[in-house]
């Protein structure tokens, strides 16, 4: 009964731990886009990138 337990307690925390790290890996990506679109509108300004 108790190896049950532990089980589905790793298994939860695993599960926690990995939504943590998706979630993490996706505020980089969107702070990511997000300069990428500012460093673009400074470009355009300047005249480098047309």
């Amino acid at each position: 009964m108790w190896y049950i337990i532990i089980v589905v307690l790793d298994l939860y925390f695993y599960f926690e731990c990995c939504i943590i790290v998706f979630s993490y890996l996706n505020l980089l990506d969107y702070l990511f886009n997000f300069w990428v679109k500012i460093y673009e509108n400074e470009y355009k300004k300047l005249g480098i990138l047309a």
